[in-house]
C-alpha cells in the first residue's frame, strides 16, 4: 500500500509563521489580544476566578496601527501613476478581483497587510474552463470566456513552496472553511490545499487520518506559477518582516503593565474594613452602612480602614508610560532616525537619505508587485505581452510624514487612549518647535494649574505668543 500523501510545510515557514501572526494580531487589535490566553498568561499561583476578572479587565491600546497606515499613507500619498497598461486589461481597473473591487483599492489593501506582516501574496487565477479543456491560446480563452482576477492570499495560508533551476516550482495554499449544507445539521470542517505548477493546478482535499484526496485538476497558460509576493521588507524569498518588528516586544509589555495596573486598581478600589478587639460574634451580621453600627464588649476594640499607599500603582504607571513614550520615539525614529531640534542640514539630508531608503524600498516592491500581476493577467488572456509601465510614489516628505505620524498619535490622545505625559513626552521626540526651555513635568504642573483656575489657553501656546 503506497504511503497517505500529506503536505510538508516549507521549514521557513514553519520558522515564521508565529511572527506572522503575533504581528497581525498586534495590528488587528480587539479581540485578537484581549481574548488570547497567549498575550495575557495566567500567573502561576493565580486562581482561575482571579484570572477570568484580570482577563475581562484587559483592554489592548492600539499602537501599532497607526504606525502602519502611517507607512502604507506615505507609499499611497499619491495614487500609482498607469502609464502604459495594455487595452485588454483596462476593463479590469474597475474590478481586478471579480468581486467589484478596483485595482487601487486592491493593491492598497493588500500592500498595508503586507506591511502588517512583512509579506502579502497575490495569487492570479482566473475563471474556471470546462472540464476537460485546456486553454493554450487567445482563441481559447476567449471561447471559454477566462476572466483573471487576483486573490489576497495572507502569509499564513501559503505554507509550503520550492524552486528548481528555473525559479519558483510550485506553491501550496492551505484553505480552510466551514460547509453547511443542511439547516439542520452543523456545519463541518472542510480543510483543502491547492497546489500549482507552472502549468497546472490540482486540489487536494484533506481526509484526515486517511491523508489527502485529489478532488481536481485544470492545465493552465501561464507557464509560471502564478503567485506575486508583495514584501514590506524581504528576509528571502517568499518570507518578510514587518515595520512593526522592532516595538512589538514592547506592546506585549505595554499590553501586560496595563493589564496588571488595572487589575491592582481593581483590587485597592475600595479600602478594606479591620476589626481590633471584636469577637466573631459581634462582627457576623454587620453591614457597612450610613445607620448601622457596631456594639462591642471590649471598650478598647477599635475599626479603621486600610487604604494602600499606592507605590506600586505609580510605580506600573510610570513604567507604562515610559513604554508608551519608547514605542513613539522607535515609530519617530522610522520617520527620523536622529530626531532633534537643531540639527544641521547635513544631518537632515542624511536622515532624508535614509527615509527615501526604507519607504522606496517598500514602494519599489509594491510597484513591482502590481506589475507582474498585470503581466500574469495577460498570460491568462493568452495575448502579446505588452510593456506595462506603472510608477508609484517615490517623494517622501520627511516632516510631512512625521506630521502624519504625530497627528495619528494625537488622536489616540483625544480618544484617552493614551495620557497627556505621554502624548508630550512623545511630541518632544519630534519635529515640533518647542521652546529651548521646556520641561514635561512642569508643563503637565501649569496645564493642572490652568484648568484650577479655569484658563482655556494652553500653556504651550502661550510660550509661543509671549
Amino acid at each position: 500500500m503506497a504511503d497517505k500523501k500529506q503536505i510538508v510545510e516549507n521549514p521557513a515557514y514553519t520558522a515564521q509563521k508565529a511572527y506572522y501572526k503575533l504581528w497581525g494580531d498586534f495590528c488587528d487589535g480587539g479581540d485578537r489580544i484581549e481574548g488570547n490566553d497567549n498575550y495575557l498568561p495566567k500567573h502561576p499561583y493565580e486562581s482561575p476566578n482571579q484570572y477570568k476578572i484580570r482577563k475581562a479587565l484587559a483592554t489592548y491600546k492600539n499602537h501599532a496601527r497607526p504606525i502602519v497606515t502611517v507607512f502604507t499613507s506615505s507609499v499611497w500619498r499619491k495614487k500609482p501613476d498607469r502609464k502604459e497598461l495594455p487595452k485588454d486589461l483596462e476593463p479590469y481597473l474597475k474590478n481586478v478581483d471579480n468581486l467589484g473591487t478596483s485595482a487601487d483599492m486592491f493593491f492598497r489593501t493588500v500592500d498595508q497587510k503586507a506591511a502588517e506582516r512583512g509579506v502579502h501574496f497575490i495569487l492570479v487565477d482566473a475563471t474556471k474552463a470546462p472540464n476537460g479543456a485546456e486553454i493554450k491560446t487567445q482563441k481559447d480563452s476567449k471561447k471559454f470566456n477566462i476572466r483573471p482576477y487576483l486573490v489576497p492570499v495572507s502569509a499564513l495560508n501559503l505554507v509550503d513552496w520550492g524552486f528548481d533551476d528555473n525559479g519558483l516550482s510550485y506553491i501550496v495554499i492551505q484553505e480552510q472553511r466551514d460547509v453547511k449544507t443542511d439547516p439542520f445539521t452543523s456545519a463541518e470542517k472542510e480543510k483543502k490545499y491547492k497546489i500549482w505548477y507552472r502549468d497546472r493546478w490540482e486540489e487536494w482535499e484533506d481526509k484526515g487520518k486517511d491523508g489527502l484526496s485529489l478532488k481536481d485538476s485544470q492545465t493552465h497558460p501561464c507557464g509560471e506559477v502564478p503567485i506575486v509576493p508583495v514584501y514590506y521588507k524581504k528576509n528571502t524569498e517568499m518570507v518578510g518582516e514587518s515595520c512593526i518588528a522592532d516595538i512589538v516586544s514592547i506592546l506585549s509589555r505595554a499590553y501586560n503593565l496595563e493589564n496588571a495596573l488595572d487589575k491592582s486598581l481593581f483590587d485597592t478600589a475600595f479600602p478594606q474594613q479591620a476589626f481590633f478587639g471584636f469577637s466573631k460574634e459581634e462582627v457576623e451580621g454587620y453591614i457597612k452602612a450610613s445607620s448601622n453600627g457596631l456594639v462591642a464588649s471590649n471598650h478598647e476594640a477599635d475599626s479603621k480602614f486600610i487604604e494602600p499607599e499606592g507605590r506600586a500603582y505609580h510605580a506600573l504607571d510610570k513604567k507604562i508610560k515610559n513604554d508608551e513614550v519608547s514605542i513613539r520615539e522607535i515609530a519617530l525614529r522610522m520617520i527620523r532616525p536622529d530626531s532633534k531640534v537643531g540639527e544641521s542640514a547635513e544631518a537632515k539630508r542624511i536622515d532624508n537619505q535614509q527615509l527615501h531608503s526604507q519607504l522606496s524600498v517598500f514602494s519599489q516592491n509594491c510597484q513591482d508587485a502590481e506589475v507582474r500581476c498585470w503581466q500574469i493577467m495577460q498570460k491568462w488572456l493568452n495575448t502579446k505581452a505588452d510593456k506595462i509601465e506603472i510608477d508609484y510614489n517615490d517623494d517622501f516628505d520627511v516632516e510631512k510624514i512625521s506630521g502624519d505620524l504625530l497627528r495619528a498619535f494625537s488622536d489616540m490622545r483625544r480618544n484617552k487612549d493614551i495620557s497627556r505625559e505621554t502624548f508630550l513626552k512623545a511630541l518632544t521626540k519630534s519635529e515640533f518647535p518647542f521652546p529651548d526651555d521646556f520641561d514635561v513635568d512642569a508643563e503637565l504642573e501649569k496645564i493642572e494649574s490652568d484648568l484650577q483656575s479655569g484658563k482655556t489657553m494652553g500653556n504651550i501656546g502661550e510660550q509661543f505668543l509671549t
